[in-house]
Parts: structure tokens; C-alpha cells; sequence
């Protein structure tokens, strides 16, 4: 839907009829065209000054009603709203002045008190907000405030009384007023348990039991209360409180003193009573003390020291007191003591010993260990016994299945069975350990093996035609005229090949070859176009046949062979070729590699370096999104940012065309001509128009500079910014190409990567053969993994030569059954697993692998949506273009040629989509980016699936 026009006067009119008196801008942009605004934002802030709105940072408010100060405060718990706007772009209904003004007269015909005093109570609160319990002191509030909402005087919600003039109810005033609420409680409670104390003054104990966190904050904050140190012998150490304005600081320490004093007579009082109970042993190592308190520590000890001084762990200790087997006593602190003479008497005393250790819990594990059986076993005596399986008690199995008749005995032999079983372990590691390494040696042998047998098999690049081969390697910056000089040399040659890295430059040299009365085929995975008498063939790398001999062969965009994923079909091209002429075409960059794989086989060739016809340079300031001029690349990395530009852009009354790998290669020609021929100003596209893809465009304008490249989200490289950005300035169109981006931060990162030198390309990989996999065994997705892992490469190019990425191929292999690669063949299943099956297509592929194996047709493509009317539409569109083309694959493909009959009906089909996509987008198609939750438009930018109210309403933090 179209966004409504906007003006500084419907920016006036709004603001006077908001209850909160202000408005973000985000919000008007959301709802109004703001980029078609005249003037800088100084000016229509000043502009909006003449007309009582006043203007701070980017929030605009009714400077009549409200302040700057109010605003602030109202943006801690308030979210306005945008009024009703009319069919006719104005504001509907009176201001909230003027309604205040009817309010006020209302209020005036007023004569009952109750309803007055109501009014007046929701008058002075700070949010014009109150909950309903509020007024529950006023007879029958409910129907008093149910009177004053029928006369829009107040409104009422489930929990609240508010002004509807001056507050509009939601999440955020909620949550507000409910943390707000808890607040007061604590005051309040804190206030009345601070009055209500007999003395005013609290010890550290009473501070903390008396009063939570938040009432300690706000009573120290407000300075309710004062703090007072002392130093003591025992808890509470330091800290005293005093309630301040009733007590002087002098009274309150004095108090403190007296009572610690006091408290210190008590304890050692107390101290005093223990002394009978700890005999008059005294530990080892301590002294007797002067006090009573050190007296009775040192005649008695605490749990712990004293379990570590029979040997016994401190449960079974403590479980002993429990029972009144140990006896033990508390200290005034509160520790539990036991006294040193009965310590010393357990020690030495075996039956005593014996009685706390059956509270000792066993291990089942050391159980089977000191019965020598295996720790199942275990568990079935125990189980039979009644006993637990995991807490097992040494009183419950004393004596049983052979164990010693006491504590002392069952650990010493645990310990001999313990020393025993880890020399087996040990002895049965080591020979486990020499097992692996045998086995670790074997699998080296077999795989080094496996090497040599797959390097001997390594493509023999030195044939017979390598004398005759002229190589001419042409490289040079975009836009600087490599490729018209090469398809001059092809036709010229009279035969021969075009090789490009897409389906759309492909059929752009094919088109532009028959224009010019040149016969030329078309060969691509999913189309075949032969022309009688052509002997040129225009195609996508991958279907080159390195058998077929020609005049010439042109390979472009060579900086492809550093391509993990398809550079093997560059490799393929440049080594295997036997034309009589290659022309190799590409970036600088791509030199020192292309050098090295023909001195490799001792290939001769001529090098020639092309210079820009056209200058390109950065641009000094950055562009503005709605003042693009016309012939502007736009370029984004997803397809969903592209998306979302075009729908902005034509918001702004801009016509645009769209380029994105996803778009079905008849719709990004025809979008791409649009703009080529002046019907659109602004193509926006992906990076795809780095490929080669001639587009007359006078600047290219990044709108990101990092891009997912299927691993991580990274900084363009400086050889991307030169192939994307080179697409700018066309010879014979304009005078100098221009690079820019739409803020200073991206500018500058442009800047510094354009004004580098590209890294050269290190690497060219190469891919395996039927021949290759079937001297591997095991299922197909682990041969080609182990393909990948051996690097059968011969020594001499392993520096600059690399196996493949497989991993699509092997994401394909693993969904087929080992029957299935049975019944299709090493040859067709490795064929199969070469289809080019997207993301979004492998369910299709896996229908057809299935089709393929039992010898049935292959299954038609999904049906495409009955209309394409949203963003969704057209995935799902996309969807089916890409089920398609995998179909024309297969159906072209010889091994599988015979169970595709329904290919010309497919190509209709997929070519009547395509029709219907390319309409949809000239028709405008909505495709901005969309909130999840509630279909709201988000900003261009925005990092998540749900807008801003939605994420507050569903409590997250924003």
C-alpha cells in the first residue's frame, strides 16, 4: 500500500492530537512518504517552530501543551500513537486542546461531589493514569466512574482509570505502573517498620531480617537511616543503623555499645556452660587459652577436623550424631562441636569406629571392585537385598558376599582390587592403544595406496595439440574491453566456444552473436538452443566438452579457477581445451595463478594487459537513498534487501529493476534490459552483476559492504569492490564510472579496499572422476569425502593446486540408500549428484532420485501459486523455477534422458512463471520487509523478525 504524502502541516496537526503531546520520527516514516520532504531536517525543524511543534533530536512535540523536560519524562513510560488519517491525507476529528475545552465544560455541570472528587484524584496524578482500586474509598466508585466514561470525561480499562487526553494505555505504561506499585508498597513498609521500632537502632542481623533489598536501597538513599561501626569478637562484626531525626548519633552508639557490651557478658556466659561438656582433654597442637571461649575450642573439635581425624568421611559423622551414637553439642555460634576426648576414644576404640562406619555410603562400583564381580552383578544383590543400588550403606552389606567384618579390612582389600583391576586396565589400554596405531598404520598404507593409484590416474594435461595452441591471457579491469576483443578473435576464428561463469551472459553473448547475423548455439544445464550452420557455441563452463575441437575458445572470468566450490570447471577448461586459439579473460589478480598451471605443462603463451576505457573513481560525499540519479546500480547481498529496496525506492516514485541469483535468468534479462533501454532508472541487484553482465550504468552505489558467503558475514575484498564496482561507466555512455555508498563509514571502507591492489588468486581446484571414485571404496557421499581428504595431486602442483569443496555433492550423495546407488550405477549416481539442486529444490531431487531409481517418469514440478501478490508469493514462485530447471537438467542429461518425456511442456510452463514473475515485479509487487507478528512494514535496516511494539508486548528486551 501506498505510503500517504506527508508535509510539515500534517506533521502540525498530528502532534495536536496526540494524548502524550509528541511523536517519534521513526513512527512518521512508517506511516508517511517523508523522503519527498524539501529542504535539510534543520529547515523543516525550523519550519515546524513557526507552526507551534517544537523539534529535539529526531521527536517532535506540541510545544503549546508540553515541554521538552515532560517529554523526556514521558518517553520512560509512555508509546503514542499516530491519530486516524483520512481518505484525503488529513487529520480527522478536533485537537486534544479542544477537547480538553469540552472537557472542561463538562466538569463545570458537574454537582455530584463523589464524580468531582474522582476528577480531581486523577487530575493530579503524574501519568494521568491510577488503578481502579484507587478509588475504592469512594461510595460506589464503580458506577461513579462508569457516570464520568459515558460523559468522556475519564476512560476505564480492566485495571485502570486514565485520562484519554493525556495518556493512551499499553505494555509499556503497564509494566510501568506495576513496578512503580511495588515500590510504594516497600516504602510504605519499610517506612512503617522503621517508626514502629521500640529503639530506633538495628544490629546487622535485625537490618537485614527486617528489611528486604530494595527497602535497605531506599532508606539509605532517602537517609532514613544512619550508619554506625563497631568492632566486636563475634557476628554482628561492624555495622549498626540508626533511625535518623529522633536519635542522635551520641545516643545511638552509646545504645550499640551497651548492647554488644551486654552481648559479649551472654556469650561468654554461655562459652562457660560448655566447659563440663568438653572434659578436659585438649586437642593436639592447642592451647588451653584465657577465655572460655578458647578453652572450649581448644577441648573440642568441629565435624570436619574430627572426620579427618578417625579417617571417616563427615557424613557418616554427622549421620552417627544424629543418632546419638557420637555425642556432640552447639556453640553460641551455632557450630556443631564434638568433644576431643570422645574423638580421641573413637580412634582408638573398634567397636565405636565400627558403629558410625556403617553410615558410611558405598560405592556400587567399589562394592563389585572388593567382591571382584562386575557391577551389574552388583546391583542384582544389592536389589535382591532391599538395599539402594547407588546409596548403599556399609552397616547393610557388612560381612555379605565375602567382605571383611570391618571398615578397616574392606578398604584395604578395595585398595589391593582397586591397584589390580587399574594394572588391567592399564595393560588393556596399552594394548588397545597398539591395536589403534596398527590399525592407524594400516588405514595410512591403504590410503597412501589409494594416492599413488589416484595420482597415476591424475588428468594427463600435456596432449598432443599443446604444440600447435596459441594462449593469449588478456587481463584487465572491468569495463576496459577484453570481452569484445575476444568474441572479435572467435568470430574471426570462424568456430569455436564462448565459456561464461552464468546462464545470463551466456545467452547475452548468444543473443548479441545471432543479432549480428552470426550463428551462435546456446548450451546451458537446463536449455539447448541450436542454430543451423552455427559453429559457435555460446555456454556455461560446466557444459564444456574439453574434446571438441574448434577455432577458439574464449574462457571468461578466469578468477573463477580460485572458486572452492566451481573452479574445477575453469581448471577443466584452461588445461584441457585442444582448440587451436584460447583466449583466457579476467582481473589482474588472476595472473600469477594462470602463469603457473600452463609453465605446469609447459604451455607458451602471450600476455596482454587491457586498460579501462572509461575512468573510474570513489565518490567525495555519499549518496542519498531518494536522491539516487538515474543509471544507479544499487547493489545489496540478499534477496531479501534487494527486495525490500525496490519496494522502497518505488515508493519514492523511482522504477526500478531487480538482479538476484534466485531470479529466474529470463526475468533478470529482461529486468536488466528495462535499464538498459531508459524504461527504469535504478537496477538493484546482487552481486551477480560482477559477473561480466553489461549494464549501462553510470554509478554503482553499495548500499552494504559485508556479505554472507555461505560461512560467515564478512567485509567485501578489494577484488570485489573492483569486479562489482567496475561495472560502472560504459564506453560510449558515459564519461567516468563512479563507486559510492549512502553514509561516510561505508564510503571510507570502499575507499580503502578500492584504493588497494587485489590479492592475487593462490589456488585452482580440480574435481573427481567416475574413474577416480570407483577406485575408492565404501558408499558414494564417503568416497567423495575421502576423495576430497586424500589430495591426490601430483607433488609438483600441490602448492597451487586443491581438491574441490564437494560438499553439496556429498549433502546429495547421503540422501540416496545404499540400494538405491546399487540399482543406479556409480556412473548416473555420481551424475545425479552434479544436478544443480538448491536449498529449496532437494526435496524435488529426492523425488526424482527415487523416480530414477524404480525406472518411473520423473515427477512434475510443484504447482506455482495461483497469484503472486506478496514477498511470499514470489518464494514460493522461485521455488518452482528452481524444481524446474532441476527437471530440464535431468531431462537433458543422457543418462536419464529417456524418463524426462514432459520436457518441452516443463519449458513452457517455466517459461509461462517466469512471464508471470516478471509482471509481478513490473506491476510494483509489495516486497518490503514485513514484522512477523503483526504484518507491520520494519525499516530498511532493521535487524529482526518482529517490530518494536511487538517484541515490548512480548516482553523482550528491545
Amino acid at each position: 500500500m501506498a505510503k500517504k504524502p506527508f508535509s510539515v502541516d500534517l506533521l502540525a496537526e498530528l502532534v495536536k492530537r496526540v494524548p502524550e503531546g509528541y511523536l517519534e520520527w521513526w513512527q512518521i516514516r512508517e506511516q508517511f512518504d517523508g523522503e519527498k520532504m524539501n529542504g535539510s531536517w534543520k529547515s523543516i525543524s525550523k519550519e515546524a517552530s513557526q507552526r507551534g511543534v517544537g523539534c529535539k533530536g529526531l521527536t517532535f512535540f506540541d510545544a503549546s501543551r508540553v515541554s521538552w523536560r515532560d517529554v523526556c519524562q514521558k518517553q520512560k513510560w509512555s508509546r503514542p500513537q499516530i491519530p486516524a488519517i483520512t481518505s484525503g491525507g488529513t487529520v480527522a476529528g478536533p485537537t486534544i486542546q479542544e477537547l480538553a475545552q469540552m472537557r472542561k465544560h463538562r466538569i463545570c455541570e458537574l454537582t455530584c461531589p463523589d464524580e468531582i472528587q474522582a476528577i480531581l484524584r486523577l487530575d493530579r496524578s503524574d501519568e494521568g493514569c491510577l488503578w481502579l482500586e484507587s478509588f475504592g474509598d469512594i461510595p460506589n466508585y464503580h458506577g461513579v466512574l462508569m457516570r464520568l466514561q459515558e460523559q468522556n470525561i475519564l476512560a476505564l480499562s480492566e485495571k485502570f482509570v486514565f485520562d484519554p487526553l493525556r495518556i493512551t494505555i499499553n505494555a509499556k505504561l503497564t509494566a510501568f505502573l506495576t513496578r512503580r506499585r511495588q515500590e510504594e508498597r516497600d516504602v510504605s513498609e519499610a517506612i512503617a517498620t522503621l517508626t514502629s521500632h521500640a529503639t530506633g537502632i538495628f544490629n546487622e542481623d535485625q537490618w537485614n531480617s527486617l528489611f528486604n533489598d530494595r527497602q535497605r536501597h531506599w532508606l539509605n538513599h532517602q537517609k532514613q537511616v544512619s550508619k554506625i561501626s563497631l568492632t566486636a569478637p563475634f557476628p554482628p562484626r561492624e555495622h549498626w543503623w540508626m533511625r535518623r531525626g529522633d536519635i542522635d548519633e551520641k545516643t545511638a552508639l552509646q545504645y550499640a555499645k551497651s548492647q554488644m557490651k551486654a552481648l559479649v557478658q551472654a556469650r561468654e556466659e554461655q562459652w562457660k556452660k560448655l566447659l563440663d561438656l568438653c572434659g578436659e582433654v585438649i586437642r593436639p597442637g592447642a592451647k588451653g587459652g584465657k577465655t572460655n571461649r578458647m578453652q572450649v575450642v581448644s577441648r573440642s573439635y568441629r565435624t570436619q577436623p574430627a572426620a579427618r581425624r578417625i579417617g571417616l568421611p563427615e557424613k557418616a559423622f554427622l549421620a552417627a550424631i544424629e543418632q546419638g551414637i557420637v555425642p556432640a553439642f552447639r556453640d553460641p555460634d551455632g557450630r556443631l562441636r564434638i568433644p576431643a576426648s570422645t574423638v580421641d576414644a573413637i580412634a582408638t576404640h573398634e567397636e565405636l569406629y565400627e558403629k558410625i562406619a556403617d553410615f558410611i555410603t558405598l560405592k556400587t562400583r567399589d562394592l563389585a571392585a572388593a567382591c571382584g564381580v562386575h557391577r551389574s552383578s552388583m546391583y542384582r544383590r544389592l536389589q535382591k537385598l532391599g538395599a539402594s543400588t547407588t546409596r548403599a550403606t556399609w552397616g547393610e552389606v557388612r560381612g555379605r558376599w565375602e567382605l571383611p567384618a570391618t571398615y578397616a579390612l574392606y578398604r584395604k582389600a578395595l585398595d589391593g582390587n582397586w591397584r589390580a583391576i587399574q594394572q588391567a586396565r592399564k595393560a588393556a589400554e596399552e594394548e588397545r592403544q597398539q591395536l589403534l596405531l596398527a590399525q592407524k598404520a594400516r588405514e595410512e598404507a591403504e590410503k597412501s595406496a589409494l594416492r599413488e593409484q589416484l595420482i597415476a590416474t591424475f588428468p594427463d594435461w600435456r596432449h598432443e595439440q599443446r604444440a600447435n595452441q596459441r594462449i593469449k591471457v588478456l587481463l584487465g579491469e572491468a569495463n576496459s574491453g577484453k570481452t569484445r576483443a575476444a568474441l572479435e578473435r572467435l568470430i574471426a576464428a570462424g568456430s569455436g566456444w564462448y565459456l561464461a561463469p552464468l546462464r545470463l551472459l551466456a545467452y547475452e553473448i548468444y543473443d548479441a552473436l545471432n543479432r549480428r547475423g552470426i550463428a551462435c548455439n546456446l548450451l546451458t544445464g537446463e536449455e539447448e538452443i541450436v542454430v543451423r550452420e552455427a559453429q559457435i557455441t555460446a555456454a556455461t563452463i560446466e557444459m564444456f566438452d574439453a574434446r571438441s575441437r574448434g577455432g577458439c575458445v574464449v574462457i571468461d572470468e578466469a578468477h573463477m579457477v580460485g572458486d572452492p566450490d566451481r573452479g574445477w570447471a575453469w581448471t577443466r577448461a584452461l588445461m584441457e581445451a585442444r582448440a587451436e586459439e584460447m583466449l583466457v579473460l579476467g582481473p589482474l589478480a588472476a595472473r600469477p595463478l594462470v602463469e603457473r598451471l600452463l609453465y605446469a605443462v609447459g604451455q607458451p603463451f602471450t600476455f596482454e594487459q587491457s586498460s579501462r576505457l572509461v575512468p573510474l573513481r570513489m565518490a567525495t560525499t555519499p549518496y542519498r537513498l531518494r536522491d539516487l540519479p538515474a543509471r544507479t546500480i544499487v547493489v545489496a547481498f540478499s534477496r531479501g534487501m534487494v527486495l525490500a529496496l525496490k519496494a522502497d525506492l518505488e515508493q519514492m516514485g523511482r522504477k526500478v529493476s531487480i538482479v538476484y541469483g534466485a531470479l529466474p535468468p529470463e526475468v533478470r534479462r529482461r529486468q536488466a534490459d528495462r535499464f538498459a533501454c531508459g524504461e527504469t532508472e535504478i537496477c538493484v541487484a546482487t552481486d551477480a552483476i560482477g559477473m561480466g553482465l553489461n549494464l549501462p550504468a553510470d554509478a554503482v552505489c553499495f548500499y552494504e559492504t559485508k556479505k554472507y558467503d555461505g560461512k560467515r558475514v564478512r567485509p567485501l575484498t578489494a577484488m570485489e569492490v573492483h569486479q562489482i564496482g567496475g561495472r560502472a561507466g560504459r564506453f560510449g555512455l558515459a564519461e567516468q564510472g563512479i563507486i559510492t555508498a549512502l553514509n561516510k563509514v561505508d564510503l571510507d571502507f570502499l575507499r580503502q579496499q578500492f584504493e588497494q591492489t587485489s590479492s592475487p588468486i593462490g589456488q585452482a581446484y580440480v574435481a573427481p572422476s567416475v574413474s577416480d571414485l570407483a577406485l575408492l571404496p565404501g558408499r558414494l557421499a564417503a568416497r567423495l569425502r575421502q576423495w576430497r581428504e586424500l589430495e591426490s595431486i601430483p607433488a609438483s602442483m600441490r602448492s597451487f593446486i586443491k581438491t574441490a569443496d564437494l560438499g553439496d555433492r556429498i549433502e546429495l550423495a547421503s540422501m540416496l540408500q545404499p540400494e538405491e546407488e546399487a540399482g543406479l550405477g556409480l556412473g548416473a549416481a555420481v551424475k545425479l549428484t552434479h544436478a544443480p539442486a538448491r536449498p529449496e529444490s532437494r526435496f524435488y531431487w529426492r523425488w526424482c532420485a527415487r523416480a530414477l531409481v524404480k525406472g518411473d517418469r520423473l515427477p512434475s514440478p510443484p504447482d506455482p501459486p495461483k497469484d503472486l501478490a506478496s514477498s511470499d508469493d514470489l518464494v514460493r514462485a522461485e521455488q518452482v523455477i528452481a524444481c524446474a530447471d532441476l527437471y530440464l537438467w535431468l531431462a537433458r542429461t543422457p543418462e536419464f534422458r529417456p524418463f524426462g518425456p514432459c520436457y518441452g511442456e516443463v519449458r513452457r510452463a517455466r517459461y509461462a512463471l517466469a512471464e508471470r514473475i516478471d509482471q509481478a515485479l513490473l506491476s510494483r509487487l509489495d516486497t518490503r520487509k514485513r514484522c512477523a507478528s503483526c504484518g507491520r512494514v520494519l525499516p530498511l535496516r532493521h535487524r529482526y523478525r518482529l517490530c518494536e511494539n511487538c517484541c515490548l508486548d512480548r516482553g523482550y528486551d528491545y
